[in-house]
């Protein structure tokens, strides 16, 4: 969403801009979304990434096209911290977190699934899940 004269800003920039226009406050959007304040904080922070489904609400919250925003999401995911908690209330998310955060070679793997189209994702996950039951038979 290239508000300042054509120069492309990150998905949380982006969020934020579009917050800042509207003179609302961080607080306000969060129910909108039905999200913590400090979730929103965390999006315009890039501190964590929105799902395709937080991008679609984000959109219909801000009357925008949600391509305008998966277009910043593309331009900007390398390189930015990515924590992969998207709900509080999601457990797995922490534990998948922990993972990858004790398991370098695990984060790299993935790293290099996300380059893979979906059908070749779903093949890997699915020799990943196969491999792991193995290993837990040979106890």
């Amino acid at each position: 969403m290239n508000f300042n004269g054509g120069v492309s800003m990150s998905i949380g920039r982006t969020l934020k801009e579009l917050r800042v226009r509207r003179n609302w406050n961080q607080e306000y959007v969060a129910r909108l979304m039905t999200v913590d304040r400090s979730t929103i904080s965390r999006y315009e922070n890039d501190e964590i990434l929105p799902s395709y489904d937080t991008i679609a609400k984000f959109a219909q919250v801000y009357q925008v096209h949600k391509d305008i925003l998966l277009r910043e999401l593309d331009q900007n995911k390398n390189g930015l911290p990515i924590i992969l908690k998207e709900n509080p209330d999601d457990q797995d998310f922490e534990l998948i977190r922990q993972l990858v955060h004790e398991t370098p070679s695990l984060k790299e793997a993935l790293l290099d699934m996300y380059s893979l189209n979906q059908p070749k994702r779903n093949t890997a996950a699915v020799t990943i899940r196969a491999f792991v039951k193995e290993f837990k038979r040979q106890k």
